[in-house]
Formats: C-alpha cells, sequence, structure tokens
C-alpha cells in the first residue's frame, strides 16, 4: 500500500483513527504504520507532521497508540493541527503502572489523570511548564478497568468496581497517590476539545 501525501488524499471524512490497526471505527479514515485491513493510509506516527490537512477533522481518536510514540507532545500537537476548530479528541492511555503499561515493552509512556494537563487551558501544569501553549480544553476523563476474572469470583470484582471506579474518579488525585498500587486501572482515557484555529 503506497502513501499517499495530503495534497493526493480524497475527500477526507470528519473522523481520524490514529493507529487504528484493523479495528477502527466504521466511516474513520484510518492511519496507522502497518497496511492492515481497514487501515487507509500507511504512515509512521513518529514522522512529522503528518500527512493530513490542518483544521479538518471533526473527531481524532488515539485510541492506545500515543503512549508508542517517540514525540508525545509532538503528536498532541499535531493531532490539534489536523482538528478543526472546536473538533473533539479522545485520547486512551494504559494506566501509569498498570500491567498494561508495564507489559508491552513497546510502551513508552503510560498516563494518569493529569497527562493531558500539559496541554489544557487554565491547568496547573500547562501554566507551571509551558510545553505547549493551551491547545485544549478538557472535558473529562474517565478510567477505564478491563480486569477479567472468572467466575464464580467475577461478579464480586464487578461490583466492586461498580463502587470503587467513580470514587476514585471524585477522589483521583488521592486514588493514584495512595490506593493505585492497590486497585489499578487498566487506562485513562481524556475528551479533550481544540481551542483556538
Amino acid at each position: 500500500m503506497s502513501r499517499p501525501s495530503a495534497v493526493d488524499l480524497p475527500d477526507l471524512p470528519d473522523l481520524l483513527e490514529l493507529g487504528c490497526g484493523s479495528s477502527k471505527l466504521a466511516g474513520a479514515w484510518g492511519l496507522d504504520a502497518l497496511p492492515l485491513p481497514g487501515v487507509d493510509q500507511v504512515h509512521d506516527l513518529n514522522r512529522l507532521p503528518w500527512p493530513l490537512p490542518s483544521n479538518h477533522f471533526g473527531w481524532v481518536r488515539a485510541m492506545d497508540v500515543l503512549e508508542h510514540l517517540d514525540d508525545f507532545v509532538g503528536a498532541v500537537r499535531e493531532c490539534h493541527r489536523v482538528l478543526r476548530p472546536g473538533g473533539r479528541l479522545t485520547v486512551q492511555m494504559p494506566f501509569a503502572g498498570s500491567a498494561a503499561h508495564l507489559t508491552d515493552p513497546t510502551h513508552r509512556r503510560g498516563a494518569t489523570s493529569r497527562t493531558m494537563d500539559y496541554f489544557v487551558q487554565g491547568a496547573m501544569y500547562n501554566e507551571k511548564y509551558h510545553y505547549t501553549e493551551p491547545l485544549f480544553r478538557l472535558d473529562g476523563f474517565r478510567y477505564v478497568r478491563e480486569i477479567a476474572v472468572p467466575p464464580p469470583l467475577g461478579w464480586l470484582v464487578r461490583a466492586l468496581d461498580d463502587r470503587l471506579v467513580p470514587w476514585a474518579m471524585r477522589h483521583n488525585e488521592a486514588y493514584e497517590v495512595y490506593l493505585s498500587g492497590l486497585y489499578p486501572m487498566h487506562a485513562v482515557v481524556f475528551e479533550c476539545t481544540k481551542l483556538g484555529g
């Protein structure tokens, strides 16, 4: 599969799925380093800028992909560039220190509930470190817990998760500092909206 340049691309849909592999959402434009079924454009996401137009997409999904990249800050900037103003960014990354984070040898980083704060308007880390100008508004985050436990204990674990995951989200800083080692999440999902033009 040849890699088209941005000027050679056909009319692109509204949704961009980064690192989609063979499981992209219906109607999405799939960008991945491997020519798997469902991939529309083959490109190594470590090579910046991505061969995509600026200010085009209404929604960019980066599900379990940004943790693999060399330049995390550059990749988030590229997400901002290809989104149109007001566009939505969804990022899922393995929770820092979880088995999902530590098992895969290609993972370069994990995430906490504060990982996207470096790119978010009004967030303490963005104002303190200034890696970028504020790029996004953080609309929310959620923890994902995908710990498969077979019966008969599965129902008990699910019942515990139903109570503890919402508590951890409400008290995310205390959870991450004191309890995440005892009760690890699988992943963190962020929902953001692009600021500016």
